[in-house]
């Protein structure tokens, strides 16, 4: 009986694991005048939860963003950041720098546990 416990624990958490899954997001933020890399550049990763029934409450409340992280790029650029995908939930990448031009239209919708993706980010 202890044996088919242990296996049933065992197989939930294994389907637990293949549906939330941990994901990689990685890219390079480029200087979109001079297409060189930025440096320290926050790269932010937001969620939101849309819930099951879309219609339900207003707009403004139908909706939760979350703040998940941030990372800062390296000297040349790069950014690397690893997350726990949430069941429900929609992913957003976006970029920020104080020398630069902050637009919402820069975030980035993820489609896939492992995700790759460049900023080209103007100048202000």
């Amino acid at each position: 009986m202890k044996n088919y416990i242990f296996i049933l624990i065992i197989s939930l958490t294994a389907l637990s694991c293949k549906k939330n899954g941990h994901g990689q997001l990685s890219g390079k933020v480029y200087d979109k005048a001079t297409n060189l890399p930025v440096q320290n550049a926050f790269v932010i990763l937001l969620s939101n939860n849309a819930p099951l029934h879309p219609f339900k409450g207003t707009f403004i409340t139908r909706f939760k963003v979350t703040f998940e992280d941030s990372v800062l790029t390296d000297s040349e650029g790069n950014y690397i950041m690893y997350f726990k995908k949430k069941i429900g939930h929609k992913y957003y990448l976006g970029v920020r720098h104080p020398n630069y031009i902050f637009e919402d239209k820069v975030y980035k919708e993820i489609h896939e546990k492992n995700f790759g993706h460049d900023f080209y980010i103007d100048h202000k």
